[in-house]
């Protein structure tokens, strides 16, 4: 075994990895250069066969602690892309989905995993995404400035539009998740951007709704920085509205809207995050592919010096 003591209860995304993100053997000698046996695994699991990560992972003593709702199994292929679009108001693109997501609740249970970390889509049509990429470059200049202000506020007016309907579209597709995956966790997750679905509103109409234990939250760090930044949702309204169904953590800092940053290396207050997490949740490091391992092994020494 060789996780250090002091790290069982973190683990690293195979984000981290690139293109070699789904390869046994890298994962294996990630796990080991980190002193982990934990893993989040990322889209796209295409490389190798479950069944076969599996077998190896159990050889090695690697636990697959979740995996994310992109993730495709049967080979490499442009579907995993497809996997974020549940709420789609095109019924192909949204069944799709539903499919890429039941598969990966099977590859999950070949891999011994029990959780999976859903993305659920996002708001129809271009407008928002425009208006998201305006704000991020205004903002960059400027900060929060007026500009930036009345681009959030034709933001919240397009979103408080459409919401009932994706909200409405999500329960129907996890209430069918949950029906049919009982043995499976699934998480929603905060994304970072105005045209991603949820917002904090619109996750907790969903956890208002289902009130199922299967149904979790899991906090992104930069993602609610990133909100934090433009006056959206705090750190603190996503940890006390949503903490007591918080089931894991994506951790890594940001600087400005830049995230997946080696924590340390950025302006995220990792105190309040640890503050609101249950003992027994699950904490995985997520940095950016261009990261290197010694970046990595800063990322967690800095979390374990805070007490992570």
């Amino acid at each position: 075994m060789f996780v250090r003591m002091g790290q069982r209860k973190k683990g690293f995304s195979t984000s981290y990895l690139g293109t070699a993100r789904g390869r046994g053997a890298a994962i294996i000698g990630a796990a080991r250069g980190l002193g982990l046996n934990r893993i989040e695994l990322a889209a796209n699991l295409s490389c190798e066969p479950p069944e076969t990560l599996g077998r190896l992972f159990r050889k090695e003593g690697v636990e697959v602690a979740n995996l994310q709702n992109v993730v495709s199994t049967q080979g490499a292929d442009d579907r995993f892309l497809c996997g974020d679009m549940l709420v789609d108001p095109r019924p192909a693109e949204a069944e799709r989905a539903f499919g890429l997501t039941r598969e990966t609740a099977r590859a999950a249970r070949k891999l011994g995993a029990s959780r999976i970390v859903l993305r659920l889509g996002r708001y129809p049509g271009e407008d928002l995404r425009k208006i998201s990429e305006q704000a991020a470059e205004l903002f960059a200049k400027d900060g929060l400035s007026e500009g930036v202000r009345e681009l959030l506020a034709t933001a919240r007016g397009l979103i408080l539009s459409q919401r009932e309907g994706l909200v409405d579209r999500a329960v129907r597709v996890l209430h069918s998740l949950l029906k049919v995956d009982q043995d499976m966790s699934f998480c929603i997750e905060t994304r970072r951007n105005l045209f991603e679905f949820p917002d904090i509103e619109s996750a907790g109409y969903i956890f208002e709704d289902l009130k199922n234990p299967r149904l979790k939250y899991w906090h992104d760090a930069g993602a609610a920085h990133a909100q934090e930044l433009l006056g959206l949702a705090s750190h603190d309204e996503w940890l006390d509205r949503f903490g007591p169904l918080l089931e894991g953590v994506r951790l890594h800092d940001a600087l400005g809207l830049e995230d997946r940053l080696p924590p340390g290396a950025g302006e995220i207050d990792f105190r309040k995050i640890l503050d609101a997490l249950p003992a027994e949740s699950v904490r995985i490091l997520d940095i950016d592919e261009g990261c290197t391992a010694a970046e990595m092994r800063m990322g967690l020494n800095e979390l374990e010096k805070l007490g992570f």
